[in-house]
């Protein structure tokens, strides 16, 4: 029994940690500026998107090569 007490412990952390994310998305003013630095973290990450794209079509040119070598 003493394990499931726990369990509800970790859950009740999560509900508490979720409910502060979620109203922290919906720019809740003072829950709203402890969000705000993990956001700017997250539009660095964007960037490096773009790059990936680039190397997309190259990955795309290999498979017809391997294809052809196939035949």
């Amino acid at each position: 029994m003493g394990g499931s007490r726990i369990l509800y412990v970790i859950v009740a952390i999560i509900i508490v940690v979720g409910l502060g994310w979620y109203f922290g998305l919906f720019g809740g003013q003072q829950i709203a500026t402890a969000p705000a630095p993990p956001s700017v973290t997250t539009a660095p990450p964007a960037t490096s998107t773009p790059p990936d794209a680039t190397s997309a079509p190259s990955a795309t040119t290999t498979p017809p090569a391997s294809g052809s070598s196939g035949n």
